[in-house]
């Protein structure tokens, strides 16, 4: 058993990005289409588009940040920013993409993210971090 104290890391043998799954839309698009999604970690050259992607819809729709007005709220706006970027190092951010031809140089467009981190009972979280 590891140390109590060592920090977790992703596995070498697990590569960033890893695809997780490949999945169908339950809904028909206005074009009559129904979109095919690919999930899978992070690219570490899109981390600015996830903050941006979190920064843009999560603290627009999500009830508690729409309640407290994060979004008018520029020091915790940096502050969030600042703890994604960190997180996100750890490699265990989800992103969900549309599934479709892209040109060359294209990034692909973003339908979802998920953003876990890795937390020790040991962890103290304070306002200095």
């Amino acid at each position: 058993m590891a140390s109590d104290n060592a920090k977790w890391t992703r596995p070498s043998s697990v590569p960033i990005p890893t695809v997780w799954r490949r999945c169908t839309g339950l809904k028909k698009m206005p074009d009559g289409t129904i979109p095919k999604f690919v999930i899978q970690d992070v690219p570490d050259d899109m981390h600015q588009e996830f903050i941006d992607f979190m920064t843009k819809h999560f603290f627009r729709d999500e009830v508690t940040c729409e309640c407290l007005h994060l979004l008018e709220d520029s020091v915790s706006m940096a502050e969030f920013q600042e703890v994604y970027k960190e997180v996100l190092k750890d490699g265990v951010g989800l992103i969900a993409f549309v599934d479709e031809p892209l040109e060359p140089g294209q990034k692909p467009k973003i339908a979802g993210l998920n953003l876990t981190a890795v937390a020790h009972k040991s962890d103290h979280f304070t306002a200095d971090m």
